[in-house]
């Protein structure tokens, strides 16, 4: 019986560490991805220097601000509906990366946006689907092949 209890406690730590590990492969993706965010975002700060340079070179043209660059983010579709949930953050710059690269992998993503004890999260969704069932094939599919946790 002593030896049972040890097998098992042995067995238990296998399984922590091993999660634990799982979670440092998922830190490391989302700091590369964060890191790819950040080498993006130079063009946006080169064009917004061109066009307040060329603002100081007396057109008499509205200047363009920096914000008026980042098109809006998608908002929610109308309907009612099941959708995958594929993150929530609290950086609308790392949001409006999720959009652009689900996009970019043929999907139609977009933000809703909640207020919890004044801290906004953005929630990256893709999709409403009429069916429960639907929506868990969206999101087998996202964890098979993007190592993603998302929700229905």
């Amino acid at each position: 019986m002593r030896y049972l209890k040890i097998l098992f406690v042995i067995m238990i730590s296998i399984l922590v560490i091993s999660g634990c590990s799982k979670k440092k492969e998922e830190a490391a993706k989302l700091e590369q991805e964060l890191l790819d965010q950040s080498q993006d975002s130079a063009p946006n700060a080169a064009i917004a220097d061109s066009i307040a340079a060329d603002s100081k070179l007396g057109a008499e043209e509205t200047a363009v601000e920096p914000e008026d660059l980042v098109p809006a983010m998608p908002k929610r579709p109308a309907g009612d509906g099941y959708a995958v949930q594929v993150a929530s953050c609290e950086s609308e710059d790392y949001a409006r990366h999720l959009i652009s690269l689900y996009t970019e992998r043929g999907y139609e993503p977009y933000v809703t946006e909640i207020s919890i004890d004044g801290q906004v999260y953005y929630r990256v969704r893709i999709g409403l689907y009429e069916s429960v069932d639907e929506a868990n094939r969206l999101k087998k599919e996202i964890a098979d092949k993007y190592t993603v946790s998302a929700w229905v």
